[in-house]
């Protein structure tokens, strides 16, 4: 269980760690198969803060975001791994019942807000432009491809739930988040640390993502 300390505070730190546990975990897409101990080096974090700035409360500084530029041309394993990584911070909020509860008619509220401001650094809007940029890229632009858009958004947003929900991942997350509001900011030797020690205690090391495929159909 997370510490029961329901402050802006940990919620940030419970956010931010879910952004990293998350991003550390292994996966299958398909007939891929990325282990946890084959997480590119990219994919570790420079640092992980919850000191607050001009945009938001907390950040996770990763390398890998010069990938957002040109979402679609990634693999499409990596298109759906940002994708859950990016929604695992308020899918934990919510799951943990430390902010809002973020129910389906919410976040489909938020993800069709967002349609309208894809430029808003919002974790929920940048999942937002990535998969518009997607669905673009392989369907006719001039067709309305909202409902394809808002079918694959609700079910990225149910496996990130679902990953966080995982008794393993959960212990991983609140670790982290204890470590954070402790310390405020962790560098990435200290994050490489836990990689290899605390976070391979909780046994996620052995958990891996059914990563959701885009589908292109209503």
């Amino acid at each position: 269980m997370c510490r029961d300390k329901k402050t802006e505070l940990y919620a940030t730190a419970v956010h931010e760690a879910a952004h990293l546990v998350v991003g550390l975990l292994g996966y299958e897409y398909g007939e891929i198969t990325v282990s946890y101990a084959a997480r590119l080096d990219n994919d570790l974090p420079n640092k992980i803060s919850i000191e607050c700035n001009n945009t938001s409360a907390g950040f996770v500084d990763n390398p890998n975001s010069n990938e957002y530029v040109d979402f679609p041309s990634l693999a499409n394993h990596r298109q759906s791994w940002h994708l859950i990584r990016l929604l695992a911070g308020y899918a934990a909020e919510t799951s943990y019942e430390l902010s809002i509860q973020y129910t389906i008619e919410n976040v489909k509220r938020i993800f069709n807000n967002c349609k309208g401001d894809l430029a808003n650094p919002y974790d929920f809007c940048k999942v937002t432009r990535f998969l518009d940029e997607i669905i673009d890229s392989k369907l006719d632009r001039l067709q309305d491809n909202h409902e394809i858009f808002i079918k694959n958004a609700l079910i990225f947003w149910r496996k990130s739930l679902e990953v966080v929900e995982q008794p393993l991942v959960r212990e991983a997350v609140c670790n982290l988040a204890d470590k954070l509001v402790d310390k405020t900011i962790l560098s990435k030797e200290e994050i490489i640390e836990l990689r290899n020690k605390n976070l391979e205690v909780a046994g996620i090391d052995q958990y891996l993502i059914m990563l959701p495929i885009i589908n292109l159909k209503i």
